[in-house]
C-alpha cells in the first residue's frame, strides 16, 4: 500500500489490508494511520482486535487428526455445495 492511499483510510482499505497490519508487515507510516483510525473507529477496532485474538488462540492449540469418515463427509459436503 502507498502512503498515497491513505489520503482517507477508510474501514473497506482497513479490513482489507489487516492482514499486513496484524502481522505488522506495514511501513512505519502506513501503520500509524492504521492506529489512528482503529483508536477512533470502533468496529474496525473490534474486528482488529477479535481476528487477533482468533489467531492466536489457533496457534495455541496443536492439530488433531480428523476422523476418517468425517472427512469423507466434509469432502462430499465441500464437493456438493461447489456445483
Amino acid at each position: 500500500m502507498r502512503r498515497e492511499d491513505l489520503e482517507v483510510l477508510t474501514c473497506r482499505r482497513f479490513v482489507a489490508d489487516l492482514n499486513d497490519y496484524l502481522d505488522n508487515a506495514l511501513d512505519a507510516a502506513i501503520r500509524g494511520e492504521f492506529d489512528r483510525h482503529a483508536s477512533g473507529c470502533p468496529r474496525c477496532r473490534i474486528i482488529a482486535e477479535t481476528t487477533r485474538k482468533t489467531i492466536e488462540l489457533y496457534r495455541r492449540f496443536l492439530p488433531c487428526e480428523v476422523p476418517a469418515d468425517l472427512e469423507a463427509r466434509l469432502l462430499t459436503a465441500i464437493r456438493t455445495r461447489r456445483h
